[in-house]
C-alpha cells in the first residue's frame, strides 16, 4: 500500500504491506486461488490414469473407469482392487484432458508412492509419472487434495469397496 502525504512542507511516501485488495484501472481485484494454490473454479472432474491400474484404461483420460469421486470441494477419491505384485505408473488428469491447469504428477522422475504417506504433486506439463507396486491383495484408496497451497496424494489400504467401469462414482455426491 502506497500513501503520499502532501500536508507538510515536504511530501512523504509511506509504503506498507497490507491485505487490502489490489486496485487498478479496472477497479479492485482479488485472486481466485491462494498463492501457490490451485484455482478450483474450472475443475469439473479428476481421473486416475496410467498403466497397470486394474480396471482403468491405459493412459485414457476420458475413460470413465478412472474417474475419481468428489469427496468435497477440491478433494477427490478413487478405490481400486489390486493383487500382490500389481505395478502401476500413473498421474491424475482433470476435466477428461491433459489440461496443464489440472494435470498432476510427481515433482521429479522416479517418485514411488508409499502407502500412508502424503506425496506432494507437481501441477502442469512438467509433472512426472508416479509409481506404486502392491505388496498384497487389497483395496487401495487414492485421495487427491487440492485445497492447500501444494496439491497432495495419499494412497492407503482400505476396506471400502472398489469402484470400476460397472460402478461409477456416486452421483448423489454434492458438486
Amino acid at each position: 500500500k502506497f500513501t503520499v502525504d502532501l500536508t507538510g512542507s515536504a511530501a512523504t511516501l509511506l509504503v506498507e504491506e497490507t491485505t487490502d485488495p489490489v486496485t487498478g484501472p479496472a477497479g479492485p481485484s482479488t485472486p481466485s486461488a491462494p498463492s501457490g494454490g490451485i484455482n478450483l473454479d474450472g475443475l469439473k472432474s479428476l481421473a486416475l490414469v496410467g498403466s497397470g491400474i486394474p480396471g482403468v484404461g491405459e493412459w485414457d483420460v476420458a475413460a470413465a473407469a478412472g474417474d475419481m469421486a468428489k469427496a468435497s470441494k477440491g478433494v477427490y477419491t478413487k478405490v481400486i482392487a489390486v493383487t500382490a505384485g500389481t505395478a502401476m505408473s500413473f498421474k491424475i488428469a482433470g476435466n477428461d484432458a491433459w489440461d496443464d491447469a489440472y494435470n498432476f504428477g510427481g515433482m521429479e522422475d522416479g517418485v514411488v508412492v508409499a502407502l500412508g504417506t502424503k506425496v506432494e504433486l507437481a501441477n502442469g506439463g512438467g509433472s512426472k509419472d508416479l509409481s506404486l507396486t502392491a505388496t498384497k491383495d487389497c483395496n487401495l484408496k487414492f485421495t487427491v487434495d487440492l485445497t492447500g497451497g501444494v496439491p497432495t496424494l495419499l494412497v492407503e489400504e482400505t476396506t471400502d469397496e472398489a469402484t470400476g467401469p460397472s460402478e461409477p462414482s456416486d452421483p448423489s455426491t454434492p458438486s
